[in-house]
């Protein structure tokens, strides 16, 4: 295992703590700002008058975690440039949410998805649709925060359970005390700061290697640059099939009833804005997931022939990621710290679906009598 805690430096921390400090502020800004406002349409919806905007770009962090910065890269390093379909599995995914649930839950005024269930069929399907959904958020919350906790302590120099209590402290008490309002714009503000993050690695490491030519001319070498193979077999777990017509279907959950994004899109003005939130997602998070892919091609360039898996440098692949920007960043103040909030910018998301956007809907869900 590699010691690189002394590369992460002054402005490197000024970086990190900035970026923890802006998620603090906004909470802070949104208590004093709404503190004569007590209801809660204006807690969880925003009295329906956020931009469709902001709201997309929220949307799109909801949908791209921090697993997502760390894990695509090393899916398209293993199984090749065929992960680039993912921007498409999107669109499969949007297309009936835009068409036909964002209308219908404007129409409805639900005060959760799980609403619906109740009034579709049973107060007990709802119950236990709820229970299931959040036994669900739990467990990713967790599986999450600990997978980007244990990543990046190869490039910072906190410990896995510090990061993991700092994340969860830090969006307790953002998202208690601002509401959609905080949420929606950390997000926003958080979108960008994983894409500085993101892009900075793309056009260091293409650089290094001589583009990305270069990179797909060694993924071509191994067999890896299959973007354009549309074999049929069943039995490839990573293919256009398999990413599009299966996996596209799967994910539409996520913008039909998902009850983090219909709280996002409910708290739009009317489906109109809705739509243009959706849409704002469905580029900024395909954007990212490309993006994702692309760091992953020239990353397998850079460790062509030297596995750091394999050699023992690291323990695991989600680790490539910041050992490669160890390696490209070493002398460079300031990117690794970059690099560290855009990672923990989706891990602090992770955490936030949770605590604004799941249990006091559920929990109203669960016990209330009608």
């Amino acid at each position: 295992m590699v010691e690189v805690a002394h590369n992460f430096g002054i402005v490197d921390t000024i970086l990190f703590v900035g970026s923890l400090l802006v998620a603090i502020a906004v909470g802070v800004y949104y208590a004093y700002v709404d503190r004569n406002m007590s209801s809660l349409d204006n807690y969880y919806y925003a009295g329906k008058k956020i931009s469709p905007i902001a709201v997309g770009f929220s949307c799109a962090v909801t949908f791209i975690s921090s697993i997502t910065v760390l894990s695509i890269p090393v899916m398209t390093y293993t199984h090749g440039t065929v992960i680039i379909w993912y921007f498409a599995t999107n669109i499969v995914a949007m297309l009936p949410g835009v068409i036909y649930f964002i209308p219908l839950i404007h129409r409805l005024q639900l005060p959760s998805i799980f609403e619906y269930l109740e009034r579709r069929f049973h107060s007990v399907v709802k119950k236990a649709c709820t229970v299931v959904f959040c036994f669900y958020q739990i467990m990713w919350m967790a599986i999450a925060t600990h997978l980007t906790a244990i990543a990046l302590n190869i490039v910072s120099p906190m410990s896995v359970s510090l990061s993991i209590i700092l994340t969860i402290c830090i969006c307790a008490f953002y998202t208690t005390l601002g509401g959609i309002k905080a949420v929606v714009w950390v997000d926003t503000i958080q979108s960008f700061i994983m894409a500085a993050g993101i892009i900075a690695v793309t056009v260091q490491t293409s650089i290094s290697i001589g583009g990305m030519g270069e990179a797909l001319e060694a993924m071509a070498q191994k067999g890896l640059n299959n973007f354009w193979n549309f074999d049929p077999d069943i039995t490839v777990s990573y293919s256009f099939w398999s990413l599009v017509v299966g996996l596209g279907p799967a994910w539409s959950s996520y913008y039909c009833t998902n009850q983090s994004l219909t709280q996002r899109l409910q708290s739009c003005k009317n489906a109109r804005d809705s739509r243009i939130a959706c849409l704002v997602s469905f580029v900024i998070s395909s954007t990212f997931l490309t993006l994702s892919a692309l760091n992953g091609m020239v990353m397998f360039k850079y460790f062509e022939g030297c596995d750091p898996v394999k050699s023992g440098e690291i323990k695991m692949k989600d680790q490539l990621i910041p050992l490669l920007v160890i390696r490209l960043f070493k002398h460079v103040p300031g990117i690794s710290g970059l690099f560290v909030s855009a990672a923990y910018s989706g891990m602090l998301r992770c955490a936030a679906e949770f605590f604004i956007k799941n249990l006091p809907f559920n929990y109203t869900s669960v016990t209330e009598n009608h």
